[in-house]
């Protein structure tokens, strides 16, 4: 899905649009980077509160 929309979303990204002369496909793999780096940060947030609530689950009484 994040491929079919990739293009929609650097055309919303005025920093990214106005580049112009970049090729597409290079905008292409900096969106899909950051993507996939957010998902990355998601899960491990997401593995953090996870831990985190098994430490207090732990150490009630």
């Amino acid at each position: 899905m994040l491929a079919d929309n990739t293009m929609d979303v650097i055309s919303r990204i005025p920093a990214l649009d106005s580049l112009g002369d970049v090729p597409p496909g290079v905008l292409r793999t900096v969106v899909e980077e950051v993507a996939a780096a957010a998902r990355l940060a998601d899960d491990t947030e997401a593995q953090f509160q996870n831990y985190i609530g098994d430490l207090r689950g732990r150490m009630s009484p």
